[in-house]
């Protein structure tokens, strides 16, 4: 690793809350020289640091300028409890760059991942993974210089709310309810928590977990969550049987009258019945009603469903898109999915039950 100091003046810390205005207006600084837009609002910011279990003197770092304004953040972030996927996230403000502050804040970063290694399975790979704008050239050559290499490209795509919006087509059987009208309990959270890691559980880049893990933190985005409403939560039922839904907040970072589909998925079962496009459908007459002028979403550009030409088809086009960088810290078994059939992976699960002979 390269650049271990920063320039005379500067100075490296954790973020600390009363940091959250300051952190976000030098996010958006950058993204709007590079997209033209805002990438992030405080409430977002302040939720993420409230997430359970998360350190901000351990995981986070920002860099203030002589002056004292925070001109660059990092962040460390190990959702897998398998610890072998863990990413980060990087940005400097664009009156700073060619400093080297990105490089010396990826190369903190990434010491924290190596810190870390000893809580992931030795026989296990450990990969570390960035992201930055696809139109954004010098972070993607630091990240490359760096030991980075591209694994995917995600896309936001967007739709306007105007003009004359499909009305939904639901398979025979199929209904559509809220969230709020399914239940509020704890239970109720559950039975949708186990539905979208059912639905999600073949998607790229997947690393199994134990489900009351991944239960807390679905509370976390949810419940914990100023922008959660339940009333926009929509689920396609089959019966009593949740077969696909729609988990949308009602506004993003883009506008407060920008909602945004936070997951969409169908269960493995009902999928090629058109139970995926009517959710969208759905959603968008639904926030159209409210008053609100676009419905956005991120997808995997090489979403092994073809989720990104579903959404074409539902009338969504292309706002921008994020290349996904990763660096091997560990050679060994690789536990993420990558294809939609991985039965030859679930012996090495490091969750899976021992099978029984019948």
């Amino acid at each position: 690793m390269t650049n271990q100091t920063l320039p005379e003046g500067y100075i490296i810390r954790p973020a600390r809350m009363e940091d959250a205005a300051t952190v976000v207006a030098a996010l958006n600084a950058h993204s709007q020289a590079v997209l033209g837009t805002d990438a992030m609002d405080e409430e977002e910011l302040v939720q993420d640091w409230q997430e359970p279990g998360y350190d901000l003197d351990e995981l986070t770092r920002v860099v203030a300028a002589p002056d004292g304004t925070i001109v660059a953040y990092g962040e460390f972030w190990d959702r897998v409890a398998t610890h072998t996927r863990p990413y980060t996230y990087i940005r400097v403000h664009p009156d700073h760059h060619d400093l080297g502050i990105g490089t010396f804040v990826t190369n903190w970063v990434e010491g924290v991942a190596r810190d870390r290694l000893k809580l992931a399975d030795p026989a296990y790979k450990v990969s570390l993974v960035a992201h930055a704008y696809a139109n954004d050239a010098p972070s993607l050559e630091l990240l490359d210089e760096l030991g980075y290499q591209m694994t995917r490209v995600f896309t936001r795509m967007i739709i306007n709310l105007d003009g004359n919006l499909p009305e939904p087509v639901w398979a025979d059987g199929i209904k559509v309810i809220s969230m709020a009208e399914y239940g509020a309990g704890i239970d109720e959270y559950r039975a949708v928590c186990k539905a979208d890691v059912e639905a999600f559980k073949d998607h790229w880049g997947i690393v199994e977990q134990p489900f009351e893990e991944q239960f807390k933190m679905f509370l976390h985005d949810s419940l914990d969550n100023d922008r959660h409403d339940p009333a926009v939560w929509f689920l396609a039922m089959d019966g009593g049987e949740i077969a696909g839904f729609a988990l949308n907040n009602p506004y993003d970072s883009l506008g407060e009258d920008v909602a945004w589909v936070r997951s969409l998925g169908v269960k493995r079962p009902w999928r090629r019945r058109g139970i995926a496009l009517a959710l969208l459908h759905h959603t968008f007459r639904e926030f159209a009603g409210r008053g609100y002028r676009q419905v956005g979403l991120s997808v995997d550009s090489q979403n092994l469903t073809n989720a990104t030409a579903l959404y074409e088809k539902a009338g969504m086009r292309k706002l921008n898109q994020l290349t996904l960088m990763e660096k091997t810290l560990r050679p060994g078994i690789d536990l993420m999915t990558t294809t939609i059939d991985d039965d030859e992976r679930k012996e090495e699960s490091a969750f899976a039950e021992p099978t029984k002979e019948e």
